[in-house]
């Protein structure tokens, strides 16, 4: 079901990319939304964990903030239709085997933005079946203060992440332009009688 509070919320994951990548590119994350604020915004970071709990330290290029116009809401289902994408300026690159979480603040700290959540032990509201086994292998976060965390063993955020894929097999056209530069105009030499020579202009 839908879960909501006043401040921020967190979701850890672990990257898990081919032994042989340095990591992925993350281009965004769908996330459904069972209500939200009238007006007021919401933002998501990509953050680092340290010790197993959020941190404070954003990936470059991981924050984005929505308003409330951008965000799809479904009250009764967590339906693929009513998905919020968060398309990220630049691609994210997180590392390979290493924990990250999204973090979720509601703008003025409003307690009326709810993400949808798989709770081990109830029933999946759009297959009717009993959740038994963790929806993700990261655990779900609250906050008081984003400073102190606690962890929500049995409950996940439904979360996609989505990377980039890159073709080495495209062509493409890269422009260069040289910047002007000064440079010296020569009008006329004149020769001093000593065997030197001048430059005029």
């Amino acid at each position: 079901g839908p879960s909501g509070n006043d401040d921020p919320l967190s979701q850890s994951f672990s990257v898990s990319a081919d032994l042989r990548s340095q990591g992925i590119f993350v281009t965004s994350i769908d996330l459904w939304f069972g209500k939200k604020h009238a007006e007021l915004p919401i933002t998501l970071q990509i953050r680092e964990m340290e010790n197993g709990y959020p941190s404070p330290v954003i990936v470059p290029f991981g924050s984005l903030t929505k308003d409330a116009s951008e965000i799809n809401v479904n009250a009764s289902s967590a339906i693929e239709s009513s998905k919020t994408t968060f398309t990220f300026e630049s691609p994210v690159f997180l590392h390979n085997r290493r924990d990250y979480c999204f973090t979720l603040i509601p703008g003025g700290n409003n307690p009326e933005y709810a993400v949808w959540c798989a709770e081990l032990g109830q029933t999946d509201i759009d297959t009717n079946e009993l959740i038994h086994k963790p929806a993700s292998m990261g655990v779900m976060f609250v906050s008081s203060n984003d400073k102190t965390w606690t962890a929500i063993q049995k409950e996940d955020v439904k979360f996609r992440i989505n990377k980039a894929k890159f073709s080495t097999r495209t062509n493409g056209t890269y422009y260069i332009e040289n910047e002007d530069i000064d440079y010296l105009t020569v009008d006329a030499f004149t020769n001093g009688g000593d065997g030197s020579t001048f430059i005029a202009g």
